[in-house]
Order: C-alpha cells, then structure tokens, then sequence
C-alpha cells in the first residue's frame, strides 16, 4: 500500500507544474510512501531479534538502507544525467564549448547561468531554453522510471504476503489436528 503512495507521488510530480504550491501534493505522497514505510521495516528489523540485540539490528537496517538510498542516488543521477544529454539538441548547444557534455556538466552542478553568460546574446536564450527543456525531460524519465519501479515493488510484495504462512502470534489449533491426540473410539 504505501508502494502505491510512493508511485502515485512520482507520477504526481511529472505533471506538477512549477509553483511551489503544486509539488506539495506529490511530495507529500513521496513522503508518506517512504516515510512510514521506513518506520514498519525498522519496527520488523528491531522485532525480529532477540531484545538484547535490537540495537544492532536497528545499526544494521539503517547502514543497509542509507548504503541503497546513496546507490540508487547516484543511479538515479546518472540516469536523469545521460537522458538530459541525449535529450539536448546537437545544434542548439553546438556554440557552447564542450557542446552537451559540457553544458550538462556544467547545468546540473548548478552553473547554468554562469555558463550561459559565456554565450553570445543572439543565442543565449535558445540555449538555456533548450537546456530547461532537456532537464525536464530527463526528471520526467526518471520520476515515470521510478514509479514503474514502485508499482512492481507492491505488486512482488503484495505477491509474496499473500502466500505468507500464519504468524507465531496466532498459532493454530495443532492439538486438534494431531493425530495422537484424536479422540479414542
């Protein structure tokens, strides 16, 4: 359910314009699918050990899950990266030294506009238009991307609990069902 959340806020941020006002609602969803579903993992990690080594199991899913969110990070980084470049146009970039590696570099480090002062005034418009348009495109990608990833999350662990064998908290009635313990005739 709250990969669900996470999916919906990152559709919801592909089409969210750009006020303020119009991220709050798929942040907010971003935020709940992640958010509480960190404090469920934590709460199963901790449980599922014997009380004297909680603190370990706690130090072991927070270094797990800072080490994925830092790799999946910089996968997601260099995907937005490569589909901002290749999304560039050759010849709207092509007076800007270093063409679209460089511009790309350059803009998603934060320097687009020193590196548009660099340009000639007659283009300078039509480069960091394209530039915006680029990096919309490579967001976009990669937030379509990452809610396709979290639809085939829910669906693999909605898949896999519902197989899910009875917990320990409810045992079932084995007396019952054992057969040495079935009344004499």
């Amino acid at each position: 359910m709250l990969l669900s959340f996470s999916a919906v806020g990152a559709a919801l941020l592909t089409l969210a314009g750009a006020p303020t006002a119009a991220l709050v609602g798929p942040l907010l969803f971003l935020g709940i699918g992640y958010g509480i579903s960190l404090g469920i993992l934590d709460g199963a990690a901790v449980s599922a050990v014997e009380p004297e080594r909680m603190g370990m199991a706690a130090g072991m899913f927070n270094t797990v899950r800072l080490a994925s969110d830092a790799v999946s990070m910089a996968g997601l980084g260099t995907l937005v990266t490569a589909i901002t470049k290749s999304a560039l146009g050759k010849g709207a970039v092509s007076v800007y030294p270093g063409g679209a590696d460089a511009l790309t570099s350059r803009a998603l480090q934060g320097g687009l506009p020193e590196a548009a002062r660099t340009l000639p005034a007659p283009v300078r418009g039509r480069v960091i238009h394209a530039m915006a348009d680029a990096y919309a495109t490579g967001l976009h990608i990669t937030m379509w991307i990452v809610g396709a990833a979290c639809v085939v999350s829910a669906v693999v662990v909605g898949s896999l609990l519902s197989g899910r064998k009875p917990s320990a908290e409810a045992p079932r009635d084995t007396a019952a069902a054992s057969p040495e313990h079935a009344p004499a005739r």
